[in-house]
């Protein structure tokens, strides 16, 4: 299942808390990080929420969002494009949330 572009189609349900649904996999929202700057997200397989497979959250090293897979999971293509399509979405948020916030701020200043 993926769009024109080749990026898995990923949607948002409408939930009490922020949750994005893939082909076989879902994120949800868990909190945001130590500095309060990134977000934190849950990974669980579609059809069954209590098997965790991991979490997505900012690895500064590389400015990116990054998905850290619990051991002894495995993943197929679709999975992983859905993560893959999940990590660039938030990475691209962040990044342009943070540009905004840095015009803000060169205009205050």
């Amino acid at each position: 299942r993926s769009s024109k572009d080749g990026m898995s189609d990923l949607k948002l349900l409408n939930t009490s808390v922020p949750k994005w649904e893939g082909a076989y996999v879902l994120f949800e929202l868990i909190g945001l990080s130590d500095s309060g700057k990134t977000e934190l997200w849950t990974v669980f397989p579609k059809y069954n929420s209590t098997n965790y497979l991991g979490t997505v959250q900012w690895f500064a090293h590389w400015r990116t969002y990054a998905f850290y897979p619990n051991p002894e999971t495995v993943y197929e293509e679709v999975c992983l494009a859905d993560i893959s399509a999940f990590i660039k979405m938030l990475t691209r948020k962040h990044k342009a949330q943070h540009q905004i916030s840095k015009t803000i701020v060169s205009k205050i200043v």
